[in-house]
């Protein structure tokens, strides 16, 4: 564990993919239909807020110390900290199913194919982050050539760049299509979505180079007053469009400001002086793992649930408690399988790799 580890970023990683989690109950719950769109409401704000916490601490690895950031190192750190877990739970999703393991999986790019991305629903979120850094890093690259010696200023032009495009080719899309479906054609869509990783990662970029200013804008009565505003104001928008809503509009501004006022909290929660009490100095350790067991459980949680819910013939919400409350436990068991026999040695071996790279 790296010293001066924040609990609360891990407390907040929990906390979000238990909403991911609680929303994706609805299979084992079939007459909640009233609670449907508030579940996936709150669902949404935790994997948004996941996904803005994933750009920031890319961020912070730039921005805290740019000069000793390598996109050479940044590729072996990422890609064995992912992928290990990731085609462990491909395979055991195709034994687990019976099915035949989609080939398009193994590169990440289910997103693009509505078939491959059933095998695992889950991982569209995966999809987009880990090909979102792909252009970033080349932006990154080239703007080197022209800023060689400031690799944080590199970085947080090719960031801009990455948002702004965004943002744009999100217009186009809904002004040449505006009937363009919410989730599969929009929401899951990497060149749509590029721009909720990079709210996270300027926002370490204000944070690490402007620190008056962040710490002013987070202590701000009434930036917090209009933030908690702006965060409700998306949840219903959100609320309308799962609830039938085709307004093109509401499409556009959900996927930019709904991470913009989660980010917000977010970064307040970090700075609560809360972790800094005894009990989560004490609880670090737990917190970490707790912390790290949510990527295992979030590659699968979602199959196990349909394979147990296909079992549960009463629609009485009470008689699906059992079953759900037994699948958490299994999904917890197998997340703790894999991370101390998979992700402790592949995480090992990264950090050996990590060390002999000089660039």
């Amino acid at each position: 564990m790296r010293e001066g580890r924040n609990p609360g970023l891990d407390v907040i990683r929990i906390a979000s993919m238990a909403l991911v989690f609680a929303a994706h109950t609805s299979v084992f719950s079939t007459n909640w239909g009233g609670f449907f769109g508030l579940r996936y409401t709150f669902g949404e704000v935790g994997l948004t807020s996941f996904l803005v916490l994933s750009g920031y601490l890319l961020g912070v690895s730039v921005f805290a110390k740019p000069d000793d950031f390598h996109v050479g190192k940044f590729y072996v750190n990422r890609l064995l900290r992912i992928l290990p877990a990731y085609y462990v739970a491909l395979i055991f999703t195709a034994f687990l199913n019976h099915s035949r393991l989609p080939g398009i999986c193994f590169a990440l790019l289910q997103n693009y194919n509505k078939e491959a991305l059933s095998f695992m629903p889950p991982t569209w979120s995966l999809c987009i982050e880990e090909w979102t850094y792909v252009p970033l890093m080349l932006l990154f690259l080239l703007m080197l050539l022209f800023f060689r010696k400031k690799k944080g200023k590199a970085f947080l032009i090719a960031a801009t760049i990455i948002l702004a495009a965004a943002l744009i080719l999100r217009a186009v899309q809904l002004i040449r299509n505006p009937g363009s479906g919410l989730d599969f054609k929009l929401r899951k869509r990497t060149q749509f979505r590029m721009d909720t990783f990079m709210f996270g990662t300027l926002a370490a970029a204000l944070e690490y180079r402007k620190k008056a200013l962040f710490e002013r804008i987070l202590k701000n009565p009434l930036v917090n007053l209009a933030a908690l505003a702006g965060l409700i104001g998306s949840m219903a928008m959100w609320y309308a469009l799962l609830a039938g809503s085709d307004n093109p509009v509401f499409k556009y501004l959900i996927f930019t400001i709904l991470p913009v006022f989660t980010l917000f909290f977010v970064l307040r929660i970090k700075e609560l002086p809360l972790w800094k009490k005894p009990f989560f100095e004490k609880a670090k350790k737990p917190l970490a793992l707790m912390s790290a067991l949510t990527y295992p459980c979030y590659l699968v949680h979602f199959q196990f649930y349909i394979l147990v819910s296909n079992y549960c013939n009463d629609h009485l919400v009470w008689n699906r408690v059992l079953p759900f409350l037994l699948t958490l436990l299994v999904i917890i068991l197998w997340a703790l399988i894999v991370h101390f026999v998979v992700e402790k040695p592949i995480n090992r071996l990264r950090r050996w790799l990590v060390s002999k790279i000089h660039i």
